[in-house]
């Protein structure tokens, strides 16, 4: 508008001031005032052009402003060219179709509320597909999780001064369940993993139970100063990872149905050619669970007498963790010989350590044994005699006790939260919650659990 105008007013000065220019027949009057520079005629010339001027302007606004008959004018003169702005941007794309499909989607979720909050941050994007409203929804979950695994770890920071064992507090389980549902989402937008939808299914589930538990384990004692808020993020966060697990199962479920798992050609969890194993046990592990310990190359040897690498489990699964850390050995198999004797401590495999393998002598010879409870002071998550997180973690031959007795409550000897984990020709011992099968993927194969309640 402002750039037309401009031009036509360059126009009409032309005619007023020279209107026969070019011409034979021009008067002679007009030409002498152009050429001698009259100040009156010059006045009476502007004086028209400021008249016009403020009649077209006048006209211009009022084109601009005027809303459509019978209706109210509904956004300023920014936001109408906001708006413009956007759909030439966009190719004419509005976030109408967006915000739909938002609320389409969030139907399925047992959150929907909390569903659309998070997807609000594509609303102004062109339209996604469902399957990336459900890595926003991840995204946005991960983000909330940060958060709550920053708080957890800030009301932790009054026992950091603290060293040797000692019952920790619940938030201590969250800072490491929080850590654990990191890795567990990131590994489900990670595109190198090229995750199916049974890995994607089993790890939401897994960080699900994640909150779930640092939920219990907050409630295991009376709330210290700042756990109230703790609590309130946890189960927040607990809404946004089911509502991507219900986001996941909407949009891979339609494909599946048509198909179902074992129609579609994929193996079922067990098949003759796997020697009865699952499918995920690859070939050399099942070779490995047939391999006598003593026959082995172990990459460590625990021997309670000295003749090995290391006196104690904890020491070989540190050294092992150290060689990983430093970039030794690979990321391949790790496989920690265990001769025969009794070895009395917790162990603990974190989620960083990878295809760890506890290899025994059999059942009732090397022994693991711990005594933590919640009697004691400790969670049912920190009370285990064993606890394995790695993935691809695998225990053969040994006996695993947790020697608390009836009376103290709460005392696992096994905890795994590992996915693809395999616990064969082993035995394990307690009372009250002995065996914790914590998430993910396990499989137990001739075996022997003991116990007196859950």
């Amino acid at each position: 508008f402002h750039l037309y105008s401009f031009f036509s007013l360059l126009s009409i000065e032309k005619l007023i001031m020279w209107p026969c220019e070019g011409t034979n027949v021009c008067p002679r009057g007009v030409v002498a005032s152009r050429n001698s520079g009259d100040p009156r005629k010059k006045l009476i010339t502007w004086a028209c052009i400021v008249t016009l001027v403020v009649l077209l302007t006048s006209t211009i606004t009022f084109q601009a402003i005027k809303p459509e008959e019978g209706n109210k004018p509904s956004h300023s003169h920014d936001q109408v060219g906001r708006n413009l702005v956007t759909r030439l941007l966009t190719g004419g794309t509005t976030t109408t179709t967006t915000t739909g499909m938002i609320s389409t989607a969030c139907k399925s979720t047992l959150y929907p509320s909390a569903c659309e909050s998070a997807l609000a941050s594509v609303a102004g994007r062109p339209a996604k597909t469902p399957k990336q409203l459900f890595h926003v929804s991840v995204e946005f979950a991960m983000s909330r999780a940060h958060s709550a695994r920053s708080l957890a770890y800030n009301l932790t920071f009054p026992y950091h001064h603290k060293s040797g064992p000692y019952p920790p507090t619940g938030t201590y389980d969250c800072v490491e369940l929080l850590d654990t549902t990191l890795s567990l989402l990131s590994d489900v937008l990670d595109g190198r993993k090229s995750p199916t939808h049974d890995d994607v299914q089993t790890w939401l589930s897994a960080a699900l139970t994640n909150q779930v538990t640092c939920q219990e384990s907050l409630g295991s004692k009376p709330p210290a100063a700042g756990e109230a808020s703790m609590d309130t993020q946890v189960q927040s966060l607990t809404q946004f990872i089911s509502n991507s697990l219900a986001l996941h199962k909407s949009v891979e479920g339609r494909r599946r149905s048509w198909t179902g798992v074992l129609g579609s050609g994929a193996r079922g969890l067990l098949s003759r050619d796997d020697g009865g194993f699952p499918g995920w046990v690859t070939a050399s592990e099942r070779k490995l669970l047939a391999t006598a310990g003593k026959d082995m190359v172990a990459d460590a040897v625990v021997a309670s007498d000295g003749s090995g690498t290391h006196r104690s489990i904890g020491e070989a699964v540190a050294f092992l963790g150290l060689q990983a850390e430093g970039g030794g050995g690979g990321s391949g198999r790790k496989v920690i010989y265990v001769t025969a004797g009794t070895y009395k401590e917790n162990i603990k495999i974190p989620k960083g350590q990878t295809n760890v393998m506890l290899v025994g002598d059999g059942k009732g010879k090397s022994v693991i044994v711990g005594d933590r409870n919640a009697e004691d002071g400790w969670t049912t998550y920190q009370s285990a005699t064993v606890a394995a997180q790695g993935p691809g973690f695998i225990a053969r031959d040994l006996t695993i006790i947790n020697s608390s007795g009836p009376s103290k409550h709460q005392a696992v000897a096994l905890r795994i939260g590992a996915d693809h984990a395999v616990v064969y020709r082993c035995s394990i011992e307690g009372y009250q919650d002995t065996l914790y099968a914590h998430a993910n993927r396990q499989f137990y194969r001739d075996s022997d659990v003991y116990g007196t309640v859950d």
